[in-house]
């Protein structure tokens, strides 16, 4: 260790992590039969799908061109199924992308290094530490395996403390990730799997920097409007809603996603206790349109209703309704809804 290296602050909880000390059955990497290799379903690099995968991808199979073989072995450990490990069936701990890209050059054998057989709590700290060294895993596929810890050492995520304790023994790379986490666990379980980067699900991806954002949404309602927050369900009901209305198009209509949720939150607090308008924007599950108009623009005091309007007919004077694109059908759509509505 060089004089500018330093230690990690917490080098003595590194050192009690379950994986600490533990060794290869063999010093010397082992060929095995690709197929006796098995993917560890608990393990977020397994899937294809993986944005994180898709990344890494083409420079795996650059490599494997340009070397002619994968160079680096993959890391297994024997199988925890007794019947499985009789049998030689290895579970894939590191790896995921070079046992695919041999797999589908047709190799019938790849390099390994191999452990004896390691539980859950062992593998995905093993896992973790490993991606860490290479690319890490983002802060989604990290709530995961600390979902799947915390089973395993009769956790609760939901606490603060504990997701220290879960993370002590996990590398810097994944311990930053701490806020976000801590965030995650916050949202609608059922909605958190369509949330993150590393699961690609169609139109049902939601990026982290969104998340970000419609948590903000929920900390304006629970903080200006309590009531309503409360009635919707507190976090995991709020959460719940926000993300079928993102998967839905509400927040897509005429503007970029990430502003028109940065405008919703700050419309949120800045109308009042009790608002209608805004128990109808959660209750309906309506664009976000509707609030868009009453954020708080710099320099700017809100508009009323009578001057909004008159800026909206002067932009609809000279609109063709031949040239509107399809978000914008949407988003006058939705205020036409909105104005029949109020006027009944």
């Amino acid at each position: 260790m060089t004089p500018t290296q330093k230690k990690p602050a917490n080098v003595g909880a590194l050192r009690s992590s379950p994986i600490h000390g533990i060794q290869p059955i063999s010093d010397v990497p082992q060929l095995l039969d690709i197929d006796v290799v098995e993917k560890d379903p608990t393990n977020p690099g397994a899937t294809s799908e993986s944005l994180r995968y898709g990344r890494r991808e083409p420079s795996i199979s650059d490599s494997y061109d340009i070397i002619g073989r994968i160079i680096y072995p993959i890391i297994v450990c024997q199988h925890t199924d007794d019947e499985k490990r009789a049998r030689g069936i290895v579970l894939n701990i590191d790896g995921h992308g070079r046992w695919d890209q041999a797999k589908r050059r047709n190799e019938t054998q790849v390099w390994a290094i191999v452990y004896p057989p390691l539980n859950l709590e062992q593998r995905i700290c093993l896992r973790q530490t490993l991606g860490a060294a290479q690319e890490s895993f983002d802060a989604v596929s990290v709530m995961k395996d600390l979902e799947l810890l915390a089973n395993e050492r009769g956790l609760d995520v939901t606490n603060a403390a504990n997701i220290d304790v879960l993370l002590r023994d996990l590398p810097e790379k994944v311990r930053k990730y701490r806020d976000d986490v801590l965030m995650l666990t916050r949202w609608d379980p059922d909605s958190a799997a369509m949330l993150g980067e590393s699961y690609k699900k169609g139109s049902k991806v939601i990026g982290l920097d969104k998340v970000r954002g419609m948590t903000r949404i929920v900390d304006a309602l629970s903080d200006h409007h309590p009531a309503l927050y409360q009635q919707l369900g507190g976090d995991n009901g709020v959460t719940k809603r926000l993300a079928n209305m993102y998967v839905e198009k509400k927040f897509s209509t005429g503007s970029r996603s990430q502003e028109a949720i940065r405008k919703v939150a700050s419309a949120v607090r800045e109308l009042e206790d009790g608002n209608p308008l805004v128990k109808r924007f959660f209750g309906e599950e309506l664009d976000h349109a509707v609030l868009a108009p009453f954020a708080k623009t710099r320099g700017s005091a809100p508009k009323d209703i009578t001057s909004l309007c008159q800026e909206l007919v002067s932009l609809l004077v000279v609109a063709n309704a031949d040239n509107l694109d399809a978000a914008e059908r949407r988003t006058l759509t939705a205020l036409n809804t909105m104005i029949t509505s109020l006027l009944k």
